[in-house]
């Protein structure tokens, strides 16, 4: 097998498709299906399944897929190298990033626009798979760099962890809502008088405001699980629910939408925004590039 073959491998197990695949590595359909059939035909094994719904990976297809992943990571990373020696950086940046950081930390969003401008030819992907779904992927390989909504004390040891940020949560209902017009409320307050408008299982912050009930002993209703802060907060302001978000998501002119923000007594709720990477550091020379970027402004 050689790099081409494993590069459209990978893509059409991505992708999920031979023609989303062969867009992403620019190169005609047939060529890019002829060489993933040789692949399998050189080892007697079928990889993907194939039919009118999409592709499907058999399971030595997923035997080779992470495999394949970490070898393309590791002949990148060996180009990279040799570029950053003669003086620039190449390759691509795989950062795992949640959805609060524009608003909860904006140094981030400088950091990555200053590296861009530095380092032009490193081509940046940005992934949101939630804080449990980016440590997955840092310690699979599959990212290099990632912002998350946990504390040291909740990822594994084999990471580093760089707190940039820390906000506490507040609640935001409906302008009619029973509660609006108290300065404050409780939790229990809030899983009495209706539902709640919590981002996916996935995410960090909902990690924390989950534990918060359990730990007081509160049960709530879930009415809408969404997949960013300006959602929930969107739906509030529908009268769908009540929503427990960072007060940096409602600061003056970051709120698009007709809440009433109340303070939430006695839950001690936070959440934290910080960088992580495999330890020590990354071996790519654009990650490490970019993790000083962002601490020289944490």
């Amino acid at each position: 097998m050689d790099i081409a073959q494993l590069r459209y491998f990978v893509a059409v197990c991505e992708e999920r498709s031979f023609t989303r695949a062969a867009q992403r590595c620019q190169v005609v359909q047939s060529a890019l299906s002829t060489q993933v059939a040789k692949l399998e035909r050189e080892h007697r094994t079928q990889l993907l399944e194939r039919s009118n719904r999409g592709v499907r990976l058999t399971p030595a297809g997923e035997q080779l897929l992470g495999r394949a992943r970490r070898i393309l990571a590791e002949v990148d990373e060996a180009i990279a190298e040799m570029e950053a020696l003669r003086g620039s950086l190449t390759g691509v940046l795989r950062v795992g990033v949640i959805n609060v950081v524009g608003q909860s930390a904006p140094q981030v969003d400088e950091a990555l626009a200053a590296f861009h401008e530095k380092h032009p030819a490193v081509e940046i992907r940005i992934h949101d798979p939630g804080s449990f779904g980016i440590v997955a992927g840092l310690r699979a390989g599959e990212l290099d760099v990632g912002i998350i909504g946990f504390y040291v004390s909740e990822i594994p040891g084999e990471l580093v962890h760089h707190l940039i940020s820390e906000h506490e949560l507040v609640a935001v209902v409906h302008q009619r809502h029973p509660l609006a017009h108290q300065g404050s409320v409780t939790l229990a307050d809030l899983a009495a008088r209706g539902p709640a408008v919590e981002l996916r299982a996935a995410s960090g912050l909902r990690h924390y405001v989950d534990g918060a009930f359990e730990r007081h002993g509160i049960s709530r209703q879930v009415a809408f699980e969404v997949a960013t802060t300006d959602e929930q907060i969107r739906y509030a302001a529908l009268g769908m629910g009540f929503a427990l978000v960072p007060t940096s998501t409602v600061e003056p002119g970051q709120v698009r939408h007709p809440v009433t923000v109340l303070r939430v007594d006695g839950a001690e709720l936070k959440h934290p925004v910080a960088l992580v990477h495999r330890r020590p550091a990354p071996t790519s020379p654009a990650a490490r590039a970019l993790i000083a970027e962002i601490l020289d402004r944490a």
